[in-house]
């Protein structure tokens, strides 16, 4: 990514934000597909403005796919609707219930005037703003009960701090990917929100409309706050969740002191990291928490890079379920990366460009090669990027269709917000990586409109998509390695043997190859060809392979399968709780 041209720069700053419509106290901007949005007064008063200034967004947005999963999430729309139900009432009574019980009464408010200013529910409204915490308490029971169907990828991030010496000029950089749910639903509706509440620090956050919670943000005090997803052993409804916390730092803390002690003196719900930044000290920090302990590290140091992966001590990453099991290549891989690339460009200082260049790189180290697809930063689950420089109180958010970070980055000057309440001015963009014209960048796309499709429920549509990235990039085994299971998911086996062998001839990671061979074995089981079967299945638990990285070894679980169906035959029943995502993991991590 390189900054874009002064021509691009002077048309850009002459552009200003459009003023949509007001409400009460609130006021709504718009700068493109950006939604940029002020709202101020207490809990109900925000969440009101919030509510029916956004109400299109929020109605069409992630809050009815989020709030709603056992009717949503394609992993239990296609059970029984009796299952469905019996899922639904699990999660009120045994999830949702224990989450909400140490939630402070004023964000319940905010949800609350959310979901009357939209006409949503205010059952679904709640319910979308705790995804990840439903995550965090459900997967370390799956992972225990060796549950490998489940997807456990959800809730990946990549951020960055960088300051004093490794930058270009001294002025610290707080860059952040999220990785999530809702693929062409949360990017469509990118969003900016101020927020002056009656009692706290006014902040502002970059989300999606209708949510509480907040992929960057930044309080008037210059302290920045980044959350992070982490599988834990030791996660439990305990106390204050995630999402709460990120919100509570904001309007609670002034300096990087007052936001560690939020964190210590409570407990807390979940596992998760954090990274903030202190602008006034030039501190940052990444805070690994679990129900029983918080480990920090990077204080002193003028780059830290987190992802999804504990590093702060042996109790915390012994706890870490992605390293105790051995699993976890992407986010690993993504964290091999990005220290890769700032060690290639401290020398020189890196600055908003490179930091963005680092979002949005998909270079997999797995394969030693750049994909559209894989162990790569830049992910098809990539909805929300963005960059904070808060001692300028600086903002800049790219917005366009997953992996985000591969569009332009629009800077805002929040000054005008924290000072005044009026419209942040524009400063310009950092272009984005030109390769859309190019087969990895139109097979992307196509891939993504492809995981649309699957996520919306037509296979059929999915499958043409796939078909079609295939054809604009015939390198990606991903495409093949999917749309193969795809047909198997449908019962198809000649196709999906074809597109299972097709992938095996490209260059691919060792666990990858190895789901193929898992993949191969399922449809010789089915084709009654159990010696076939069997033979495939041997290649993943007998396979010795040693990659240069330490960290990139075959899933376990991908080896327990192995071993489970060499032993007992995988039967056309079994394709019921056979899952295929679109998020590279294939749902075996």
């Amino acid at each position: 990514m390189t900054p874009s041209s002064d021509r691009t720069l002077q048309t850009m700053a002459e552009a200003n934000c459009k003023l949509v419509a007001q409400y009460g106290k609130g006021t709504l901007y718009s700068f493109g597909q950006l939604s940029i949005l002020s709202v101020q007064g207490n809990s109900y008063e925000m969440g009101l403005q919030h509510g029916r200034l956004l109400r299109e967004s929020v109605r069409k947005g992630v809050v009815r796919y989020f709030g709603n999963l056992s009717e949503t999430d394609t992993r239990l729309r296609s059970l029984p609707r009796w299952k469905r139900i019996l899922v639904s009432i699990y999660l009120k009574l045994f999830v949702y219930s224990k989450i909400y019980r140490d939630v402070p009464k004023s964000y319940f408010d905010e949800l609350k005037g959310i979901a009357d200013g939209s006409g949503m529910s205010r059952v679904e409204t709640i319910r979308a703003s705790f995804l990840s915490e439903v995550g965090q308490l459900l997967g370390p029971a799956v992972i225990k009960r060796r549950a490998v169907a489940a997807d456990l990828s959800t809730g990946g991030c990549t951020g960055i701090v960088v300051r004093k010496r490794a930058t270009e000029d001294g002025i610290l950089i707080h860059g952040k990917n999220t990785d999530y749910e809702g693929i062409g639903i949360w990017n469509r509706f990118p969003t900016v929100i101020f927020c002056k509440p009656d009692v706290g620090y006014s902040y502002v956050k970059v989300t999606s409309a209708g949510l509480l919670k907040g992929n960057l943000s930044m309080n008037e005090h210059g302290l920045t706050i980044a959350g992070h997803f982490i599988f834990s052993l030791k996660s439990r409804t305990s106390g204050t969740c995630f999402t709460i916390l990120e919100n509570e730092i904001m309007r609670k803390a002034r300096n990087l002191e007052e936001a560690i002690a939020i964190l210590r003196n409570g407990s807390r719900t979940g596992a998760f990291s954090f990274m903030i930044s202190d602008s006034k000290s030039d501190r940052a920090v990444a805070i690994d928490c679990n129900s029983d302990r918080i480990g920090i590290r990077g204080d002193g140091e003028d780059v830290t890079v987190l992802t999804n992966i504990c590093k702060s001590g042996f109790e915390l990453e012994n706890d870490d379920i992605l390293l105790r099991f051995r699993m976890g290549r992407n986010p690993r891989a993504r964290q091999y990366r990005a220290e890769e690339l700032v060690d290639r460009w401290r020398a020189d200082g890196i600055n908003l460009a490179r930091v963005a260049e680092i979002l949005g790189d998909r270079f997999d180290p797995c394969t030693g090669a750049e994909r559209a697809v894989g162990n790569v930063i830049a992910q098809i689950s990539t909805v929300t990027s963005a960059m904070f420089r808060p001692q300028l109180r600086e903002l800049w958010v790219a917005i366009g269709p997953a992996p985000v970070s591969t569009n332009a980055f629009i800077g805002l000057d929040l000054n005008p917000l924290f000072e005044t309440g009026s419209a942040p001015k524009i400063n310009g963009s950092i272009s984005p990586r030109n390769d859309l014209s190019l087969p990895i960048g139109m097979g992307l796309r196509l891939y993504g409109y492809a995981a649309q499709m699957y996520l919306r429920g037509s296979k059929i549509r999915a499958r043409l998509a796939l078909e079609a990235a295939i054809r604009k990039d015939s390198n990606e085994p991903a495409y093949a390695r999917i749309l193969g299971s795809l047909f198997l998911k449908i019962g198809d086996l000649s196709n999906a043997k074809r597109w299972l062998l097709a992938s095996l001839k490209l260059r691919q990671g060792i666990n990858e190859r190895m789901e193929v061979h898992l993949l191969l074995g399922i449809v010789a089981d089915m084709e009654g060809n159990r010696e076939q079967a069997r033979q495939q299945y041997r290649k993943v638990f007998s396979n010795r392979e040693v990659s240069s990285l330490e960290w990139d070894e075959i899933n376990p679980f991908l080896i327990s399968k192995a071993e489970k169906y060499y032993h007992t035959p995988f039967i056309r029943s079994n394709l019921t709780d056979f899952e295929v995502s679109f998020n590279f993991t294939s749902g075996l991590e």
